[in-house]
């Protein structure tokens, strides 16, 4: 657990203890604080995405609901990933031959 969700935490469990007349006010910050850490955990991802190029990031999505799809889905969307990978494949050759 990373420092920003214990702190988040402590102040959860607190929370019961804490006056009634405070305990709203007490719960915005915390849900404040959780919304900071979702978008600095997307800032994050989003840093990530763009370091592995637009189709990586396709190809993973895809990849990813691969097992929750039919046999016949599966069977379309595998030639559908192979050929995404032979596109990006021939992308990367001809930006080596302009190099």
């Amino acid at each position: 657990m990373n420092k920003t969700n214990s702190r988040t935490s402590a102040l959860l469990a607190a929370l019961p203890h804490i006056n009634v007349k405070h305990q709203r006010e007490m719960a915005i910050i915390i849900k404040f604080m959780e919304m900071r850490d979702v978008l600095e955990y997307y800032d994050t991802v989003q840093a990530s995405n763009a370091e592995q190029g637009a189709s990586s990031w396709k190809q993973n999505l895809l990849a990813a609901m691969l097992p929750h799809m039919s046999e016949k889905n599966q069977k379309t969307m595998s030639s559908f990933l192979q050929m995404m990978e032979m596109q990006e494949m021939m992308t990367k050759m001809q930006q080596m031959q302009e190099d």
